[in-house]
């Protein structure tokens, strides 16, 4: 269902993506291995993942919602 529906995984963790490349965290899959399935899902479904420090959240919320609203009135996205 997630793929008909494009949607942001918001990752409070500023250095989240270099921690993966890293190997920095808490699972037995290899940083490469657990790499490729975060993008190959993010294609699959339909989804991107950010990763942001967590006292900027709410403004990439706020921005990311405001501009969408505003390209849907325009008649820019469908």
């Amino acid at each position: 269902r997630a793929s008909k529906h494009p949607f942001t995984l918001l990752v409070e963790d500023l250095e989240g993506y270099q921690k993966i490349l890293n190997g920095k965290y808490r699972s037995q899959y290899k940083p490469q291995s657990l790499l490729g399935s975060l993008k190959t899902f993010e294609v699959r479904y339909n989804f991107s993942t950010v990763f942001i420090n967590p006292s900027a959240t709410g403004n990439y919320i706020y921005h990311h919602f405001h501009y969408m609203a505003r390209e849907l009135l325009k008649g820019g996205l469908v």
